[in-house]
């Protein structure tokens, strides 16, 4: 922001250089402050709460993004929302909990698989996270085994082993004032 304040400043001053130079740096200086004033407009809205606003200016800006995601009213809503974060930015794992979601309450038990083991990836400390996979996987293994499909039932059986034994796991990578908080 300060070079292009000072881009604006060279400019809108005169100055008794030669005009071939003057004319050359203002031409340099201008994309720079459109791309400044870009920016700075996207990041203005999000500032104030717009966020719909600044995700169509600048829509790679992950957390206008990320509170559109937390305000969506349904889930197909935010799985549109969580697919435009990750075209963008595939390191957080709140797109992937919304993605695995949504493909749960679509019947389909390999995307909560796939999706909630890039969430654990991304957050490994994040117990709710954890707790919502198992429940998704208790679903499905009496779903499965209602439909006498032993073998999708096996399958999340061995993912409901996984999900406890990275839960572990994470227990003994915690400090002692990691467990005290």
């Amino acid at each position: 922001q300060y070079i292009g304040m000072f881009l604006l400043l060279l400019v809108l001053t005169e100055t008794s250089c030669k005009k071939k130079t003057l004319v050359l740096t203002k031409l340099c200086a201008l994309p720079v402050i459109l791309i400044c004033l870009y920016f700075g407009t996207a990041l203005c809205f999000s500032a104030f709460s717009l966020h719909s606003t600044a995700s169509a200016i600048y829509p790679a800006n992950t957390v206008s993004n990320l509170k559109l995601l937390e305000q969506a009213e349904d889930l197909t809503a935010a799985n549109r929302i969580a697919d435009r974060i990750l075209k963008t930015n595939k390191v957080f794992y709140a797109p992937y909990s919304v993605k695995a979601k949504y493909a749960y309450k679509q019947g389909d038990f390999s995307g909560p698989i796939e999706n909630k083991r890039k969430v654990f990836e991304q957050n490994p400390f994040g117990y709710e996270e954890y707790e919502e996979y198992c429940q998704m996987l208790i679903t499905g293994i009496s779903l499965y085994e209602k439909n006498a499909d032993t073998k999708s039932a096996d399958i999340c059986r061995k993912e409901l082993k996984n999900a406890l034994i990275l839960l572990e796991s994470n227990e003994k990578r915690l400090s002692k004032l990691g467990k005290a908080i």
